[in-house]
């Protein structure tokens, strides 16, 4: 392969900074110090031929040494399967008024959906994104044994309608949307059956997804 350096203008080379501007060198002077001039040239095109050459082969010898993806390496792009035994997010809703038993479903529903982590005090954590069987995304999972808590996360792509899902729950408004400072965190929708209290959180400002449900108990 044949290298060609980079063409450099005559105004990109360096000035001699022992020479005044304001003094013109005679011929002979001139001559003598436009052969060193030469020489110096020279000898800096050589250098930038040998850095660019080097550059070159050493990125050619890390190409024919680079070591290939296999074909199982996941793509970035591919979407995210369901588990075949992840619940749809109508399951969670439906089994949330349920009592004990429904609670016990919504944590295996979660174990088969999520890879679970323990946690101290007998607890379970996992982040997502983790996709239900009916494709809606959940982006976080906490199971409390002891307290019999269970908090999840919703994606809002695809968007979990909040009259839809509080419609199933035959949960009430809560007229509360702000905080102690004013700040919107979302409409909250609440029901109680079968001693189980169930919260579905919104978005705040526009309500239009469900971005988090809690269930524990009531008392």
């Amino acid at each position: 392969m044949e290298f060609h350096p980079p063409h450099r203008s005559r105004s990109a080379l360096p000035l001699d900074a022992s020479t005044p501007a304001s003094k013109t060198p005679n011929r002979g002077a001139w001559q003598g110090e436009n052969a060193v001039g030469d020489a110096k040239s020279q000898r800096r095109k050589r250098r930038s031929l040998f850095v660019l050459g080097l550059a070159v082969a050493l990125q050619a010898c890390g190409a024919s040494h680079e070591v290939k993806p296999t074909q199982t390496t996941p793509d970035a792009a591919t979407p995210l399967a369901p588990h075949p035994h992840s619940p749809t997010f109508e399951d969670i809703l439906h089994w949330a008024m349920q009592g004990k038993k429904g609670w016990d479903n919504i944590a295996s529903g979660l174990a088969a959906t999520f890879d679970l982590k323990p946690l101290p005090a007998n607890s379970l954590y996992s982040e997502g994104p983790a996709r239900l069987s009916d494709g809606r995304l959940l982006s976080f999972a906490s199971i409390s044994h002891p307290a019999k808590q269970i908090d999840i996360g919703v994606s809002e792509t695809p968007c979990v309608s909040p009259t839809w899902a509080a419609g199933i729950l035959g949960a009430k408004l809560d007229p509360v949307y702000q905080d102690a400072h004013g700040i919107d965190r979302g409409r909250v929708y609440d029901a109680t059956a079968n001693g189980m209290f169930v919260r579905i959180n919104t978005t705040p400002e526009t309500y239009r997804c469900v971005t988090a449900m809690h269930i524990y108990p009531a008392d």
